[in-house]
């Protein structure tokens, strides 16, 4: 099916009698297939359908007012009701997956055809019938085994066998780390810096904590902005930016798993919530100076991007210094300026029912170059095989601190300065 034909079904849907009484449930039903035809899947998150379709404020809390969570559950019953009744001859059903907002456009599944029944079968008693029904079907049965036998032994030994090897390669590809975070059985969500918050810290002279942030009241501090700053400062929690790094390694990401992309959604930090931490896998690009959700996780960290007030620039903290490590890595604490450094962290999520992975720099180019690192084949598979051999071959939760030297504005390939791992359940 077409963009166009999904669009026609799904007013069909919603001008039919099933639906006649439920004006609600048709507007949320165009609203979300709307938002898949056009490819705006970042919007079907719980807060921005209760904004969208329900007018709810921007800064209601999905965990307190769960109208979102209802009326998709009342929506998912309604579909089942239309396609099995009213629009039983459709084609193509729409249907919710329980867990996503996502609706998916499906073909329906070809009922089972019925054996014909003969004149002289249909006058015979029906115990005579029965008999002769069931030695035609044997004899049918028979017949149409010896028939295909050879090809299905044909297809199930070279299609099969074509399929399921193009699927190992695939995952023996992306193996250890991306089928972990790029599967049929999780949702994934890619959480994008908010690069109005660089410009935040240059004006207020200081991070934004994840606190006022989640309550988008930081602007609340724009008296301590410079004259004639503060009207700027009060408009950035209303900016959705993002880095051109982040955009790139969704790019890289997309490429590398694009089999199980159907269940990936791509958001801003600004249209993220707590509750994207507790199920389903997360991907946070940037540091906690543009991805305050990078809080939540600061204790798990050894590694831990900082900010010199001083100087006004990233470095990174090394909580626990190995022998032979420094304290910290970065310009900021009297480093060489022309490295970047960057950290990549796997980890679990809040409740431990998923993961969690962070790549983030000292600057959007370390970002950037961390992003390639684990998207490029080589580079991929060599972290992950020094990862491994510090666990006896199975993939740990870890940290590993990157480095990069950068030449004429652009960050050269890094390289590993430190390696942090614990063991996964």
């Amino acid at each position: 099916m077409t963009p166009e034909s999904w669009q026609k079904l799904a007013e069909r849907v919603a001008a039919s009698a099933t639906f006649q009484k439920s004006p609600r449930l048709r507007k949320l039903l165009l609203h979300l297939c709307q938002q898949m035809i056009e490819g705006r899947t970042e919007q079907l998150r719980e807060q921005a359908i209760g904004c969208q379709v329900f007018g709810r404020p921007s800064d209601y809390s999905p965990s307190e007012d769960n109208i979102v969570r209802v009326e998709v559950r009342r929506l998912r019953k309604r579909l089942e009701e239309y396609f099995s009744g009213e629009g039983s001859q459709e084609p193509v059903v729409i249907v919710i997956p329980k867990g996503s907002y996502l609706p998916v456009f499906k073909q329906r599944e070809a009922p089972e055809a019925k054996p014909a029944v003969s004149e002289e079968d249909a006058a015979a008693p029906p115990e005579t019938r029965g008999f002769r029904l069931g030695r035609l079907l044997w004899v049918a049965a028979a017949a149409v085994l010896v028939a295909v036998a050879t090809a299905v032994g044909f297809w199930v030994s070279n299609g099969q066998r074509r399929l399921a090897a193009v699927r190992s390669a695939e995952t023996a590809g992306r193996a250890p780390l991306w089928p972990l975070l790029f599967n049929e059985n999780a949702e994934t969500r890619i959480v994008c810096a908010d690069a109005s918050l660089v410009l935040a810290r240059a004006i207020n002279h200081r991070p934004i904590s994840l606190e006022d942030y989640m309550r988008s009241n930081y602007a609340g501090k724009a008296a301590s902005a410079p004259q004639g700053m503060a009207g700027l400062f009060a408009s950035l929690p209303h900016w959705h930016w993002t880095d051109l790094a982040d955009v790139r390694i969704v790019d890289n990401l997309h490429r590398m798993n694009h089999s199980a992309w159907y269940r990936t959604s791509i958001r801003t930090a600004r249209l993220t919530q707590i509750d994207d931490f507790t199920n389903g896998n997360v991907i946070l690009l940037g540091s906690a100076q543009s991805n305050p959700w990078n809080h939540l996780f600061e204790q798990q960290l050894n590694f831990w991007i900082d900010w010199d007030e001083k100087s006004g620039v990233d470095f990174v903290r090394n909580r626990s210094p190995l022998p032979g490590e420094p304290a910290t890595y970065g310009g900021a604490m009297g480093g060489d300026a022309s490295l970047v450094f960057s950290v990549v962290a796997f980890l679990p999520n809040l409740r431990r029912s998923g993961d969690v992975l962070i790549v983030a720099g000292t600057t959007g180019q370390g970002t950037e170059t961390a992003g390639a690192y684990i998207t490029t084949p080589e580079t991929y598979h060599r972290l992950m095989n020094m990862v491994m051999r510090q666990r006896s071959g199975k993939l740990p939760y870890f940290e590993v601190l990157l480095q990069s030297r950068v030449l004429a504005g652009v960050a050269k390939e890094a390289e590993v300065v430190a390696v942090r791992t614990t063991p996964r359940p």
